[in-house]
């Protein structure tokens, strides 16, 4: 039996936000290995008054290398079980969690989300911060109507259609009698690449 605590927030609270990604676990060796890293990054993080200093978990993507294989998403959860057993856990789908590396239909299978527009598309609002999770894949569920949900002609067209539906809601967001203070939006995929050759 395991606890847990829903905080409620002002706009002087801060937030302190744990970020993981890409753990892709092949083994269970690999995830032991995650584990231990989970329970090193929070062996730190008790505070003076001996409260956890972080109030949720952010994990942008590959929990898996195929979402075919199910046993690594029981190996995350169990491995990290440290951080997910009693602390607010929110995730962005991967393009290794993607179904045969195409589908995101399984994202509906091991996540749900309120206020949902597609698997992987979201938002929510902590204390004074909105956020909006957005998936950066090229997904095959909403594009040539291969997948479950279908309808958009190529990746383009549906990067286009979240791009409008973030415009809508951030309009909405932005139209609030109680104003965010901050917005942060999550995906996998970072909006650009800085390599070094």
């Amino acid at each position: 039996i395991e606890t847990f605590e829903v905080k409620t927030y002002t706009n002087s609270d801060p937030i302190n936000i744990l970020w993981v990604s890409d753990n892709q676990s092949w083994t269970t060796e690999e995830g032991k290995a995650c584990d231990t890293a989970m329970l090193n990054i929070l062996a730190h993080e008790v505070d003076g008054e001996g409260e956890p200093i972080y109030d949720f978990t952010i994990h942008t993507g590959d929990v898996s290398q195929n979402a075919n294989r199910t046993f690594e998403y029981r190996d995350y959860y169990t491995y990290s079980r440290s951080a997910t057993k009693n602390m607010c856990h929110v995730m962005t789908c991967g393009n290794n969690d993607l179904v045969e590396k195409k589908y995101s239909d399984a994202w509906a299978w091991y996540i749900t989300a309120e206020n949902q527009w597609a698997n992987s598309v979201y938002s929510f609002d902590l204390g004074y911060t909105h956020f909006v999770c957005l998936n950066s894949n090229t997904d095959s569920t909403y594009v040539d109507g291969v997948g479950s949900i279908g309808g958009y002609a190529n990746t383009d067209a549906f990067l286009e259609a979240q791009a409008e539906w973030f415009d809508d809601h951030m309009t909405e967001v932005e139209a609030r009698e109680n104003k965010t203070r901050w917005t942060i939006v999550f995906m996998h995929l970072s909006p650009f690449t800085v390599t070094r050759e």
